[in-house]
């Protein structure tokens, strides 16, 4: 996934455990109103059922995958 500066996911809830990887740039993740930024290297796991978006908040793109569990 590469997400353009100031683009975002939007706002999701799953089912099931979803894990994030950041490989180039820099963010933030929000989880239930809780932001944190993230950068290249960190990881993320949002248990099912929790509100989330992840946000480019750098100038270049930020790249992740994503994996569901």
């Amino acid at each position: 996934m590469s997400l353009r500066p100031q683009e975002d996911i939007g706002a999701e809830i799953h089912k099931v455990d979803q894990f994030f990887r950041v490989e180039e740039g820099s963010g933030e993740a929000l989880l239930n109103g809780v932001r944190m930024a993230i950068e290249a290297g960190f990881a993320i796991i949002v248990p099912a059922g929790i509100n989330h978006n992840i946000i480019n908040t750098g100038s270049v793109a930020l790249k992740l995958y994503t994996l569901y569990a």
